[in-house]
């Protein structure tokens, strides 16, 4: 078992360049656009972990900036699908349907409102109408049926869409100011919730530099995909000549170091006095510095301390090897060396608790069971390492195999 200093010497040597090199890019992209006046926003939740690197990276230009061109936006998939509802968006209907297509419609009603608010439209549904919500993922008809107000109560969750969206707004606007152009920092992947920010935000001119773009094996399809830039890793899925496609297959790895362990910002609240509440409060700065217990992320805050000053040749070489190193990592981890990608990370999506990226053996398990842990495992080449220690090199093979397979099959449709 690996202590913390051999996971944060990992973090250190693996993980540093590569951050490095992503936060170059913002710095670059801030320069480029110079003339049109920006306000960079660095999201929660990985933004302002990303944030923090950026001071850490660059402390002159940090303060420099201090006057209010870089600032923290509380959002997340979650609060701006929610407010998009009350524009009746077709694209945050279709993000609900499929990222609650396992959830039944009252399930994602509950979910998306409080309680309080929930019961109350519950509890005025007929007998069949309940039985029908909580037999029935949402869909495009369902949400149609609340936008008519066609039950007694829709129109207290179409209140509540627009309460949300109002507070929104209200955010969105001190933060950006009078400033048009705005560069949206974050961890990335679909980039679902810069397109819903663009919809909402139509007049401002939002330009994404997110660290990772991820198609999930084309299930996430999208023109907003073509306008992301940063990106340390790009990819329809895995391609063994291009090494940053293997942490697509573990892009936890990432989050671990970025995301901070509380949900994402699910709602917005206003005080009596109108200042604005967020659910979970963020605005504790010290949330951003990795904790002693944060070994990879510290290893990469030491990393950016101890290079602040190379140049941009060193910079890109020193990346490329570390993706190289992590290529391998990423999938052909040995049982002992699992532990630097063994972590607990929050749940998504306004749910709360904790979520495994590798589970635990258990003893006399089964073949079917060792099985059903891999299918369920967030990174499957290191559950593998877990279960199969003797066979863990021709499995985690087949499993590249597959992987590569599935994405050459994507782009030949």
């Amino acid at each position: 078992m690996l202590n913390s200093s051999e996971i944060e010497a990992f973090g250190y040597s693996n993980l540093g360049p590569i951050f490095h090199r992503f936060l170059l890019k913002v710095r670059t992209a801030q320069h480029a656009v110079e003339s049109e006046d920006p306000v960079i926003l660095f999201m929660a939740r990985g933004g302002l972990r990303l944030h923090h690197f950026y001071q850490v990276l660059y402390p002159a230009q940090s303060k420099q900036m201090q006057s209010g061109l870089m600032r923290d936006l509380y959002v997340s998939r979650f609060a701006v699908f929610k407010a998009a509802l009350a524009l009746k968006s077709e694209f945050a209907v279709k993000q609900i349907e499929s990222l609650f297509a396992n959830k039944s419609c009252s399930d994602t009603i509950m979910l998306l409102t409080t309680p309080e608010l929930f019961r109350s439209w519950h509890g005025e549904l007929t007998e069949s109408q309940a039985i029908q919500y909580a037999s029935t993922s949402p869909s495009k008809e369902f949400f149609g049926r609340i936008f008519a107000q066609e039950h007694p109560n829709d129109h207290k969750l179409v209140a509540y869409f627009e309460t949300q969206l109002r507070l929104l707004k209200q955010h969105f606007e001190a933060v950006v100011g009078s400033r048009k152009k705005v560069l949206l920092v974050d961890t990335g992947w679909s980039g679902s919730i810069a397109a819903g920010l663009q919809e909402i935000f139509s007049e401002h001119d939002i330009v994404s530099i997110f660290f990772g773009k991820f198609s999930y094996f084309g299930k996430v399809r999208g023109a907003w995909l073509n306008d992301l830039v940063g990106l340390e890793i790009e990819g329809e899925g895995y391609l063994p000549w291009k090494a940053t496609t293997a942490l697509l297959l573990n892009r936890h790895l990432i989050e671990g170091v970025c995301e901070v362990n509380f949900p994402s910002v699910s709602t917005y609240h206003q005080s009596e006095d109108g200042k604005l509440i967020l659910s979970p409060d963020y605005e504790d700065l010290s949330l951003r510095v990795p904790k002693s217990d944060e070994a990879l992320a510290v290893g990469v805050q030491r990393y950016l301390q101890d290079h602040q000053d190379i140049d941009v040749a060193h910079v890109v070489a020193n990346a490329v090897k570390a993706h190289s190193r992590l290529h391998r990592f990423s999938l052909f981890p040995t049982r002992k060396s699992v532990d630097i990608g063994r972590f607990s990370r929050s749940i998504d999506m306004g749910q709360s608790g904790e979520t495994n990226i590798v589970l635990d053996a258990k003893q006399g398990s089964s073949f079917f069971q060792k099985i059903a842990r891999m299918r369920k495992s967030l990174w499957v080449p290191g559950q593998i390492a877990v279960e199969f220690n003797w066979l863990r090199i021709p499995l985690q093979l087949s499993y590249a195999a597959f992987c590569f397979i599935k994405t050459i099959r994507l782009r030949m449709r």
